[in-house]
């Protein structure tokens, strides 16, 4: 298959190899990133092989196929990279570095259209403030998501300390700007599921023994904030000794199930603002695990006459739900969370003040002072600018001036006549770097219309990126 070099640029981050050698000479002869059609459609079908042969697609119906895709693309844990028992972020599920096999995408294009979005709509992807496992996301990791990704993104996981997280608030962008830095773009984080997970190591003083104190107005606020409601399902996860259960734990459990968001209009039904609600769904669930009682080497007092740690996890999990629609499908109504955040209103003259070795505009009005009289009001804004700027101004600079009124121009101040030489052999450089720059962009225009013209005749889903 030809577009099999490819599809590596659309898998799951975790498993993604470098790109190809063939992809990157296309990309640098055309200028132009290549991509591959991954949605289901009538015209990338029809450029499909219909594989009839096979008993897979001619015997099998589709819900079938789709059972298999997924038990082929799920993740799972490494045997080859198992951590410690006794490390902070062991405990079931997460006993070793989390894989997922893609190699099933790379078999033919009619079931890479069918199944490239369960990799990653399957994947669990963990955040850890703090003591972080070695496969740890990261909101760099996010940022370079490619568009499908983001679309299909699945499971986020977040495993965090009591003080890395009381702060939180329902602030639009507040939760996002912990998992995606810089400035918001619609749909840029939008996970159809949402774990938060508190271990024992991550209660307040655990290792003195404390007594369990939790805090419901971070886990209200990220109930209550916009940035979630493109989320399905929000799971919180406690984790403690078994003998803080009956008289610490199941307290704090009672008050938290009592907990439902705020009714608020986030989804559009047919054009109509419509409200959500996150409402507890079922009962809590319970776990039960055993670990080594020396937590990352070190056997802390209240530990030290036991050789194992018994763990109790409860479970709590919260829908999203449409009061105004109780039988909505989430799926066909969701849509990004929109965070709008201020710019910083600064003209460029006002960003490039500072820079070193610029003249102010009292200093300006110094030099042009004595030649006022004879230049036109173009010609002093030109000479402004050609000395505020010097090179890097592109106007040629004594056009259409008399002899005399030039040459006075350019005594008036010696750096005001070098910068004006400078400006004058910097806008001849400059245009002929133009001409370059159209010469080869009008060859690679040539070159990407051959590479259009291969695939569409070769039937690939290989295209440019718009």
């Amino acid at each position: 298959m030809e577009d099999d070099n490819a599809l590596q640029m659309f898998l799951p981050p975790q498993t993604l190899e470098p790109r190809s050698q063939a992809i990157e000479s296309i990309e640098q002869q055309s200028n132009r990133r290549v991509a591959i059609d991954h949605d289901e459609t009538a015209q990338t079908l029809a450029r499909c092989h219909s594989q009839d042969q096979s008993p897979l697609f001619s015997v099998l119906p589709r819900e079938l196929r789709d059972y298999i895709w997924r038990l082929a693309t799920s993740p799972f844990e490494d045997d080859w990279h198992n951590y410690e028992k006794n490390e902070y972020y062991y405990r079931p599920g997460h006993t070793a570095r989390l894989k997922t096999h893609f190699e099933l995408l790379l078999t033919c294009r009619r079931v890479w259209l069918e199944a490239n979005a369960l990799p990653m709509l399957q994947a669990e992807h963990c955040f850890w403030y703090y003591r972080a496992a070695p496969d740890a996301r990261d909101p760099a990791w996010m940022a370079n998501l490619k568009p499908i990704n983001r679309e299909n993104f699945g499971h986020l996981h977040m495993f965090v300390q009591m003080y890395a997280i009381e702060s939180l608030t329902s602030s639009k962008g507040q939760l996002r700007e912990k998992f995606l830095r810089g400035p918001a773009v619609e749909g840029d984080f939008q996970p159809r599921m949402f774990t938060v997970t508190v271990r024992h190591t991550d209660w307040w003083y655990w290792e003195n023994d404390t007594p369990l104190r939790f805090e419901d107005s971070w886990f209200q606020a990220m109930l209550d904030t916009e940035d979630l409601r493109s989320t399905h399902i929000i799971k919180l996860e406690l984790e403690t000794l078994d003998y803080k259960v009956d008289n610490q734990l199941m307290p704090i459990v009672k008050r938290l199930g009592e907990l439902e968001s705020r009714t608020i209009p986030t989804h559009l039904v047919n054009g109509i603002p419509t409200t959500t609600k996150f409402v507890l769904h079922g009962a809590p669930e319970v776990q039960r695990w055993s670990g080594p009682a020396d937590i990352n080497d070190t056997k802390y007092a209240p530990y030290s006459g036991t050789e194992l740690l018994n763990y109790y996890v409860v479970a709590l999990t919260w829908r999203l739900t449409f009061p105004d629609h109780p039988h909505a499908h989430v799926p066909t109504l969701r849509r990004a969370p929109r965070v709008v955040q201020e710019d910083i209103d600064r003209s460029k003259d006002d960003e490039r003040s500072q820079e070193p070795g610029r003249r102010t505009d009292c200093e300006i009005t110094e030099i042009l002072e004595p030649i006022t009289g004879v230049l036109s009001k173009s010609h002093r804004r030109m000479m402004a600018r050609c000395i505020r700027d010097g090179c890097d101004s592109k106007t040629p600079l004594g056009y259409g001036m008399g002899s005399t009124t030039w040459k006075t121009t350019v005594n008036v101040d010696p750096v005001c006549g070098q910068s004006i030489t400078r400006t004058n052999t910097f806008y001849a450089a400059e245009h002929e770097r133009f001409r370059r720059r159209m010469f080869d962009t009008g060859m690679k225009t040539e070159e990407a219309k051959k590479w259009r013209q291969k695939w569409k005749q070769e039937g690939s889903l290989l295209r440019f990126e718009d």
